[in-house]
């Protein structure tokens, strides 16, 4: 009832509509698991009981028990039926906060700055591959987009679950591990995927100019001047680093760099036949926005978030009803937006990924 009285306008000041694809995420959630809405019967057929299911409402946005069991199925789906028994690496991608509302709007350039991400990730694999005499290999991945931050925030940032390695085929195709990436590997590619993001803007029209193409749901966004992760970038795609950042840049020993606002971050690896670990690194990378028991009221009616870690101090960020819904329709992802996508060896189009996918051997109890 409350989300029916909501206006349509949920910026203070802003004229602009809510979407409508955010707007039926909101009326459909309110109808999930409700048995006036629909329900399936289920009879056992040797004591007679009966059952009733209420129809969910198979959103991917806002809805905590259809994320959650989205979550879980496609976790082991992709254990049991996807990912080859090899080593496996995530990759995490955080983009700066300007660059992050640009792809939070336009799905075209967030898939685009994905595959650069995905291909300099790759091309380092098949270089090291390429120094050990292995011509020709391939490797692949699986990534997911993520909206969210911690503090049910507009965050955009990838996880690529990569192979950590390369297929080469011979008499068989056989699978070759990569050496683990050093902070200078790491440094180089977060400065090979700047410049490529910097020329992917600048042939789009996004660097120069103040009008940006508007999105899928005819919104139309702004922005005066270049993003600030180019300052130090200049025509030919060159990163100047400042002394400080030549220092931290020497003396980086972690698998995490920054860069520009660019952070990549690689220390999270899976051992082959640990199907455990990787089942719950799928389930982290698809996990949904907010969990349903972190939330509480307020004795004033406020909404409070307890926060998985505390940040700036604070365990609890507390928001007014309308806030806490403006918080999580900016979560929504827009329509033919996946959030699941594969790469390389693992895409459907692979002619390889008959022979690299796992294939089933009957179904596993849970």
């Amino acid at each position: 009832d409350a989300l029916k009285r909501v206006p349509r306008s949920w910026l203070d000041g802003d004229e602009e509509a809510l979407p409508r694809y955010v707007e039926q995420e909101f009326r459909k959630y309110v109808k999930c698991g409700v048995l006036a809405c629909g329900f399936a019967r289920a009879r056992c057929k040797r004591c007679g009981a009966d059952i009733l299911v209420a129809f969910s409402c198979k959103r991917r946005g806002i809805c905590p028990s259809c994320g959650a069991r989205r979550m879980a199925n496609t976790a082991a789906h992709l254990v049991d039926h996807v990912l080859p028994d090899v080593p496996l690496r995530q990759w995490v991608l955080s983009v700066p906060f300007d660059l992050g509302l640009l792809v939070a709007r336009n799905p075209r350039l967030l898939t685009a700055v994905l595959r650069l991400f995905v291909d300099v990730v790759s091309k380092r694999h098949r270089a090291k591959a390429a120094s050990s005499g292995l011509e020709g290999a391939k490797t692949g991945a699986i990534s997911f987009v993520q909206r969210f931050g911690s503090a049910l925030n507009l965050h955009v940032h990838f996880h690529v679950l990569a192979l950590d390695g390369v297929y080469a085929e011979g008499e068989s195709l056989s699978f070759r591990p990569s050496p683990p990436p050093s902070a200078s590997d790491i440094q180089s590619l977060t400065i090979a995927l700047l410049r490529r993001v910097r020329a992917l803007l600048k042939r789009r029209g996004l660097i120069g100019t103040n009008a940006l193409p508007s999105d899928s749901a005819g919104q139309q966004a702004h922005l005066a001047e270049a993003p600030a992760f180019l300052a130090n970038v200049d025509d030919k795609g060159h990163v100047t680093l400042s002394p400080p950042q030549r220092k931290r840049r020497r003396e980086a020993e972690s698998s995490a760099v920054e860069t520009c606002g660019f952070s990549v971050d690689a220390s999270v690896r899976i051992s082959a036949g640990d199907s455990a670990s990787r089942e719950r690194l799928c389930r982290y990378a698809a996990r949904h926005p907010f969990a349903i028991e972190r939330l509480s009221e307020t004795t004033d009616g406020r909404i409070a978030y307890r926060m998985k870690k505390p940040r700036r101090g604070k365990r609890f960020i507390v928001l007014s009803p309308i806030a806490f819904l403006r918080r999580l329709a900016a979560l929504v992802p827009p329509p033919f937006y996946p959030l699941i996508r594969f790469h390389g060896v693992l895409a459907p189009n692979s002619k390889w990924r008959s022979r690299v996918v796992r294939v089933s051997t009957g179904p596993k109890s849970r």
